[in-house]
């Protein structure tokens, strides 16, 4: 794997009719996004250069609109954010969601690891012209040194293997791809959800994962750095407790 960000985007064999490579001026995100300070000061110190790849359409993907009153996904658009070294991936990743308009599929990171995001969009409730952050699920990083479940992740990419009937499912579907590469990660195996009832079964495993593995560092944190015998045996019970609450997460987000 020659650069990450390519491999991620080769990995979703788009037809040549969708491809884009347009660069964003990082301006228009600060002026769409409505962003703080702060904000700003991420894009400039950690986006090197965020490119429009490719616009996924009816008539070039072959994946028919979808429109209700929740929400309206006339197309897909897939975006490229090159980071410098130290930037603040995860943050940047939400602004740049929250800055764009169409329903996204954003590939942030560099030539060595990079991320794939997918940013559920829904019409705002007061304002239909305008669309909103319903979800963002960020995957775990692809490295250049492919292991199985990476392999698998990128597999299970492609337009033509993703089971969808329109724009508004391939994205959805999507999500649950890096969904299942989060799982993966911990499990050990990359296993796409056959039904919705299992999609929002691992979704809550996977919080509920996240939640008692900050626990589980929080409690042994305590442990290493408490000098009395007596509170540190206790920790360390605590610290079993924890890790085996952990260990039995697992077996639902498989």
């Amino acid at each position: 794997m020659d650069d990450a960000l390519d491999a991620l985007f080769d990995a979703l064999a788009l037809p040549k009719e969708t491809q884009v490579e347009q660069r964003v001026a990082k301006a228009l995100l600060v002026d769409r996004g409505e962003l703080g300070a702060a904000d700003r000061r991420l894009l400039e110190t950690g986006l090197e250069r965020l490119t429009w790849r490719a616009t996924i359409k009816p008539t070039a993907a072959g994946v028919a609109a979808y429109a209700d009153e929740v929400r309206d996904y006339a197309q897909l658009v897939v975006m490229g954010a090159r980071l410098r070294p130290d930037a603040k991936t995860d943050r940047i990743i939400e602004v740049i969601h929250r800055a764009v308009a169409q329903p996204l599929v954003l590939l942030a990171g560099d030539s060595k690891a990079a991320a794939l995001s997918v940013g559920l969009k829904r019409r705002h409730e007061r304002e239909a012209a305008r669309a909103v952050l319903q979800r963002l699920t960020i995957s775990p990083i692809v490295i250049s040194e492919a292991d199985p479940v990476q392999i698998a992740f990128l597999d299970s990419l492609a337009l033509t293997r993703v089971a969808t009937h329109d724009l508004w499912s391939l994205h959805r579907r999507w999500s649950e791809c890096a969904e299942a590469y989060v799982a993966g990660r911990i499990t050990g195996v990359f296993r796409l959800p056959t039904d919705e009832a299992e999609v929002e079964s691992r979704r809550a495993g996977l919080e509920a994962y996240t939640v008692q593995a900050r626990e589980v560092a929080r409690v042994r944190k305590a442990a290493m750095t408490e000098k009395r015998l007596a509170r540190r045996l206790a920790l360390a019970g605590e610290v079993a407790s924890a890790e085996e609450r952990l260990g039995a997460l697992v077996a639902q987000i498989r």
